[in-house]
């Protein structure tokens, strides 16, 4: 189990052009299904139960962004809601409609201390990298289906 990553070469004009850098390669995803399937396996609860509260949790995550809550999910993180907004010269020509855009959610993941000035993701803590050269075309885009 790794984080897999591809090096690739800036091309961008300037002082860094050249340069050498890794970009994170991710080449599936896991649908909620699968995951209800794996934790039912670690406790009692079923499959469905899991679903249910699942689906139930998506829609109190919504209905708390759009009363413009964070939301914390203590061990995962927050959520809270964000949008564009374009500036205008004067406060009387700022019209939310033309120039609000773009809604949409931060995540920030929990973190803890782990030493005197580092702060650790607590998700990605431990995680092992691993370096790949070429993506299988039969890999390439390959996801779960969503949950209805």
């Amino acid at each position: 189990m790794a984080i897999k990553y591809r090096m690739y070469q800036s091309t961008r004009e300037g002082k860094f052009k050249n340069y050498w850098y890794a970009r994170p390669v991710v080449d599936t995803t896991i649908g909620v299904r699968a995951l209800a399937e794996r934790i039912s396996d670690r406790c009692t609860v079923t499959e469905s139960d899991i679903l249910a509260v699942i689906s139930a949790l998506v829609k109190e995550l919504a209905y708390e962004l759009k009363s413009g809550r964070r939301v914390k999910l203590d061990g995962l993180g927050a959520f809270k809601p964000s949008f564009h907004c374009m500036g205008c010269k004067e406060r009387k020509d700022f019209v939310v409609a033309k120039n609000i855009r773009s809604t949409h959610v931060i995540f920030q993941p929990e973190t803890h201390k782990s030493g005197p000035h580092t702060m650790s993701k607590y998700l990605l803590e431990g995680a092992k990298l691993e370096e790949v050269t070429a993506v299988k075309p039969e890999d390439k885009g390959k996801a779960e289906p969503a949950l209805p």
